[in-house]
């Protein structure tokens, strides 16, 4: 009796005793349909918000393939229609050198855009940009402090604890 063979009485037997696992499969299958179908029906019909969250699943590689060439594209396009989450995937995009070539000019511009529409992620990030320099800047404590600030007033904990820190570092 080989190794998976002698695995297949416990397979069944955990089937046998939760059926309902099937079920959690099916519904899940429908989800990702559905949120394919969502993004994409809104895609063509020129929603820009769509454009940014089929990016982000893209990104993620969750509902759609993992590609982020095509996050890219989508994104850009969701950018330039004024969407601010769609803005913010950019900057990240951009900073990380996901799907295009890393560009920390571009990274900032198109998370400041998105910082002035009260993205809390994008303004966190352009409080790390700060705050490290990200390679291309000198870094600026006062500007990281203030961004993780506003991060923080719109919901986002990981700048409360990143902003704890920052003052703890420089004295402030």
């Amino acid at each position: 009796m080989g190794f998976v063979s002698s695995l297949k009485p416990a397979i069944e037997q955990v089937f046998l005793w939760r059926p309902g696992l099937w079920l959690v499969e099916e519904k899940w299958r429908w989800l990702h349909g559905k949120m394919r179908y969502a993004c994409r029906s809104g895609q063509g019909r020129g929603y820009a918000k769509s454009n940014g969250r089929l990016a982000n699943l893209s990104v993620r590689g969750m509902f759609v393939a993992h590609d982020d060439g095509k996050a890219y594209e989508w994104a850009k396009k969701g950018a330039d229609a004024g969407d601010a989450y769609s803005q913010s995937l950019m900057g990240y995009l951009t900073l990380y050198g996901k799907g295009v070539e890393k560009n920390y000019g571009e990274a900032r511009k198109w998370l400041r855009m998105a910082s002035d529409k009260g993205d809390a992620f994008a303004q966190y990030r352009l409080g790390l940009i700060y705050e490290t320099g990200a390679g291309f800047m000198a870094p600026d404590a006062e500007k990281a402090a203030h961004w993780y600030a506003v991060s923080e007033e719109n919901g986002n904990k990981d700048a409360r604890n990143r902003l704890r820190e920052l003052r703890k570092k420089t004295g402030g």
